[in-house]
């Protein structure tokens, strides 16, 4: 069997931060007080379009191998941005009064585009007789083939980091379902996604990580578990099927980007350990035609 698909991506990103403080300078001759409020607001928008082939092989009537190939999404993206602060009595003017005022950035819009990794995809099944099925599932995906571009720089800097700082990213699946009945089955899973960023960058990373607005933190993804259960229920035409994901990930957080003066490195976070588990449960009602 021969597949062949075509998508058409929509991506459509908003996030305002704010930032505050208040400030009680009493230990100062006439004490300076007062507040100031720093805004910022980014809006990413894109659209996309990628390739999918596929094939399935039945060597046998209980044998499956499965081939697919995803090339990469090639996005058109669009970058809104702009930021302003507000403050009030921080310090005084010449004559005593205090200051206040407010001040902001002019609105500013960037092209660019993103081309995302490709990814390669091996599977096999068994039937096993008609009581069950059991599935393997490999998938490779190329995250050191990223790339940005634009119509000015190219960005040849980001790039090389991304060649330089990524590897392929590798996922190991494996499931099966047992049919009780006719009409009811059982399901599990398990599934194990590596971390696509090398093991020099998570151990020791050197890279300035560009953060905006008042959002500093960045994460390094160290890799993430999934354990599924399920149950489905057929009549009919009809059919329920319900399921327990359970995910697990591991990553690295900062809270700010390093800080340099000129080449020479002057401030680095601290890192901090996450251990992220996350359960959702799913219901599907579905009819078959």
């Amino acid at each position: 069997y021969f597949g062949l698909g075509i998508g058409v991506m929509d991506l459509h990103y908003d996030i305002n931060t704010s930032y505050k403080e208040y400030i009680d300078w009493t230990h100062v001759p006439n004490g300076s007080k007062g507040d100031f409020d720093l805004g910022t607001a980014l809006s990413t928008n894109g659209t996309g379009f990628n390739f999918k082939l596929g094939t399935i092989l039945r060597p046998t009537d209980y044998w499956r191998v499965g081939l697919a190939f995803h090339t990469p999404t090639f996005y058109d993206m669009t970058y809104d941005y702009g930021a302003g602060v507000d403050f009030y009595g921080i310090d005084y003017d010449n004559n005593g009064n205090l200051v206040s005022g407010n001040a902001s950035t002019p609105t500013g819009r960037y092209n660019y585009s993103l081309r995302t990794p490709w990814r390669f995809m091996a599977s096999t099944a068994f039937i096993l007789g008609k009581k069950g099925i059991i599935s393997f599932d490999y998938e490779y995906t190329g995250y050191q083939n990223m790339k940005l571009d634009d119509d000015y720089f190219g960005y040849p800097d980001e790039n090389q980091w991304i060649k330089e700082d990524m590897k392929a990213g590798h996922t190991f699946k494996v499931g099966g379902e047992l049919r009780v009945t006719p009409q009811f089955s059982l399901r599990a899973g398990y599934a194990n996604q590596l971390s696509p960023i090398k093991a020099n960058v998570l151990d020791h990373p050197i890279e300035i990580a560009s953060t905006e607005g008042v959002t500093t933190q960045y994460y390094l993804d160290k890799g993430t578990q999934y354990y599924t259960l399920g149950v489905g229920y057929r009549f009919g035409q009809f059919y329920t099927d319900a399921a327990y994901v359970h995910r697990y990930n591991s990553s690295y957080m900062y809270a700010f980007s390093p800080l340099f003066s000129g080449d020479t490195q002057i401030v680095f976070p601290e890192r901090a350990s996450l251990k992220t588990k996350t359960n959702s449960f799913l219901f599907t009602l579905g009819y078959k035609f």
